[in-house]
């Protein structure tokens, strides 16, 4: 009996309550007027994830669109906290909810017509906050 509760309070330890923010498990993600592209990736190395690396070069709006490179291997928890079940994937974060979630993209022009269309949205609804 003991050994079970001592089992469970590990867990909690190890894997948390549920409370932890992106920002707690990824500290580079800063909390501001930005969507944040977040690459994730198994194997630096594979050569799946060069149409995600050139769709964020080539997104038309860069002041906005915060680019973030995560490999699950430094970030274990990641891919849990976005239900990331492939990779490369590419996550759109803004204002602390995943805004796009993006894996097996058929080519680099898929992703970067997805980045624009939520990039042109969001610059949407800045403008309109602005205009209040």
């Amino acid at each position: 009996m003991k050994l079970i509760i001592l089992l469970i309070g590990m867990s909690a330890f190890v894997f948390g309550c549920g409370s932890e923010s992106v920002y707690d498990i990824i500290p580079e993600i800063e909390e501001d007027n930005k969507l944040h592209a977040i690459v994730l990736i198994e194997d630096s190395n594979d050569q799946n994830n060069h149409p995600y690396y050139n769709a964020l070069l080539e997104v038309n709006n860069l002041d906005i669109v915060q680019p973030h490179i995560v490999s699950a291997s430094d970030h274990p928890e990641v891919p849990d906290y976005f239900h990331a079940d492939h990779f490369p994937c590419l996550i759109l974060y803004e204002n602390g909810e995943v805004v796009m979630h993006l894996d097996d993209a058929a080519s680099m022009d898929d992703i970067i017509d997805e980045l624009n269309g939520n990039v042109d949205r969001f610059t949407r609804k800045m403008l309109a906050e602005e205009d209040v």
